[in-house]
């Protein structure tokens, strides 16, 4: 259907639905002088494809649109979809007001009504943009887990990932991780193998069984475990799991609370929401809490703890949970953690008691000097090295031209930064 010129009216409109709320539909209004009212929802990159019937955004913005004042003279409520960067353009919406209505009501109605009315709070890494983070019951206090003295420009949200990847290059964090532009995936073995690995590991212990041997079969055969892999690749991984049956924490006694469940946790001091996501978090024979982290190399193994702590980063920063507090769902009194390190020839495991105190100054003074930088930045500067020729947001780098003398993709450092593939 053709439409009548449009005028820009206003952004970001608003409805009171209740006393002290309101429904926002974040996008531009346009209205034609013939009574057409358009929502737009801008996207950096490009339109994604929509379903036969309106999302939630969708009924919203319609509902938003139809109760906008005034609402005399307005016969026709329209959503529409533009990708900003490859200019697409898609319909997502189109009719009468009394339509919008209805629609908002099947649609988004329900799920609106499903959060006025809860009683819980899932923490995330959005905790971040929360006026009530700090004290919010639902989230473990962390103080001074970062070993910053003050808070920084704005609440921000962090993981050890973030960490690694600021100090390749702090643009390529801000324009991903907190601007989160659009991004064109580049991977290489070490990536997806070490994606593989976890996957496989995560399903394995869902479980509750220790992995055997008898899961580490051909493909095709009947006791064999391979989880949603394909035969390419589980062949592709196979050897590097059979080496984690040696390792598997689980078995009889073992009580396992989580699997790769992210947990979250508010630093004060710091104004920061501090992001882990262990592997694996349970609870001994002895009643000892135990988080287990693992990952998969191609190098030699680390030879004792202090070079295992050196070379990953999720060794220190782990650590630092326990250090702030952290004893888990039943406050255990002792506790350890566990760093499984997975070739194709061997897997080792390394371990850290928590009631070391040297041991936990070493992680707290790693976590404090690493994320000083990050902590502090407000410019975010390129970074230009070889790193660029696997940025996934290097068209969005205002110094992507610095950058175009580098490209060697470097497979172990593009898995995670430090040469060892990352979950």
């Amino acid at each position: 259907m053709d439409v009548d010129p449009l005028a820009f009216r206003l952004f970001d409109p608003q409805v009171a639905i209740g006393p002290g709320r309101t429904l926002n539909a974040w996008g531009p209004v346009y209205e034609s002088e013939t009574g057409t009212r358009e929502v737009r929802r801008l996207r950096i990159g490009g339109t994604r494809p929509s379903g036969s019937t309106p999302d939630r955004w969708t009924a919203v913005a319609a509902h938003v649109a139809a109760l906008m004042k005034p609402t005399w003279g307005i016969e026709r409520i329209r959503v529409t979809e533009i990708g900003l960067g490859d200019g697409s353009f898609q319909v997502l919406f189109d009719g009468t007001p009394k339509s919008a209505l209805a629609v908002y009501d099947a649609i988004a109605l329900p799920s609106l009504q499903k959060i006025a009315a809860a009683r819980s709070m899932t923490p995330g890494y959005s905790c971040k943009d929360c006026k009530i983070a700090g004290c919010c019951g639902t989230i473990e206090e962390f103080e001074g887990f970062l070993g910053q003295r003050s808070p920084g420009e704005g609440t921000r949200s962090v993981s050890a990932r973030d960490i690694e990847v600021y100090e390749t290059c702090a643009a390529q964090w801000h324009m991903d991780m907190s601007c989160h532009l659009p991004k064109e995936r580049f991977s290489g073995p070490a990536s997806d193998r070490g994606r593989l690995v976890h996957h496989w590991i995560a399903t394995a212990h869902a479980r509750s069984q220790k992995c055997s041997r008898s899961d580490i079969g051909d493909f095709d055969e009947a006791n064999s475990f391979t989880s949603t892999l394909s035969a390419e690749e589980y062949s592709e991984v196979r050897d590097y799991l059979s080496r984690h049956v040696d390792t598997c924490p689980l078995g009889e006694g073992i009580q396992l609370i989580s699997t790769e469940a992210p947990l979250y946790g508010y630093d004060k001091t710091a104004d920061v929401v501090i992001a882990s996501e262990p592997d694996a978090v349970y609870v001994d024979t002895n009643g000892a809490l135990v988080i287990r982290e693992t990952k998969t190399t191609t190098r030699e193994l680390p030879k004792d703890n202090r070079e295992a702590f050196d070379r990953f980063f999720a060794v220190p920063w782990l650590l630092n949970l326990f250090g702030s507090g952290y004893r888990g769902p039943y406050h255990a009194d002792s506790g350890r953690l566990e760093l499984e390190v997975i070739s194709k020839d061997e897997s080792r495991l390394y371990s850290w008691d928590l009631h070391d105190s040297g041991v936990l100054r070493m992680a707290r003074a790693e976590v404090r000097l690493r994320a000083k930088s990050w902590h502090r930045d407000t410019t975010w500067a390129a970074s230009p090295g070889n790193h660029c020729g696997w940025c996934p947001v290097r068209r969005w780098c205002p110094d992507a031209h610095a950058g175009e003398g580098y490209g060697a993709h470097d497979d172990e450092l593009s898995a995670g930064l430090t040469g060892e593939s990352v979950n």
